[in-house]
């Protein structure tokens, strides 16, 4: 991986930010899998790493957005901006609000904006209102969930949220790395705007 983000790099992309995709196929592979939770571990760290370098230009979605509603103190949102944010276009032509829908009707329905502020609510699946890390999970998905937990991201978002608070933790006691975070953060803004 190392390889191809440095390629990018080189060819003067500022910033590369990934994003996890998680769907109900998934579930009976990694949810199966000893070694997930361990390859989750790794990308977590690696991706923390580059997220504390002064140098940084790689991203993950979920963990940045994770720290800032740490830093912020505020709740995940519980929407989605499939539609508004982003579009697919499939093999046949369609455009699809997201690359996980198979409905091309949508955009016969509604407007392209790219402007638009309003998001779609995501239903909550029921058993998630009791969960731990309800607050700060991003596993919001209007695609993929259809009231269910996608296991597999569920594992992930709770792996996700215990490394970084521990990291925060860390971060928080040593100014230089918190200013680099901070920083850092800001790029990522930056990148997605």
């Amino acid at each position: 991986m190392a390889e191809i983000v440095q390629e990018f790099l080189e060819h003067g992309v500022n910033a590369i930010v990934f994003n996890i995709i998680f769907t109900q196929a998934m579930d009976s592979f990694f949810c199966t899998s000893a070694k997930y939770a361990e390859l989750c571990g790794e990308y977590l760290e690696v991706m923390l790493n580059y997220l504390l370098n002064p140098n940084c230009q790689i991203f993950d979605f979920a963990i940045t957005n994770t720290i800032v509603s740490i830093l912020t103190k505020h709740k995940m949102r519980n929407t989605c901006s499939a539609g508004m944010g982003n579009l697919t276009i499939n093999t046949e032509g369609d455009i699809l609000k997201c690359y996980l829908s198979d409905d091309p009707a949508y955009f016969r329905e509604h407007s392209l904006d790219f402007n638009s502020s309003k998001k779609i609510e995501v239903n909550l699946p029921e058993n998630c209102a009791g969960c731990e890390i309800f607050g700060l999970c991003s596993g919001w998905c209007a695609e993929i969930n259809q009231g269910k937990v996608v296991e597999s991201k569920c594992l992930y978002i709770r792996q996700l949220v215990h490394t970084v608070l521990a990291r925060m933790y860390e971060v928080m006691q040593d100014r230089a790395q918190l200013g680099t975070l901070l920083a850092n953060i800001k790029r990522f803004k930056e990148a997605m705007e």
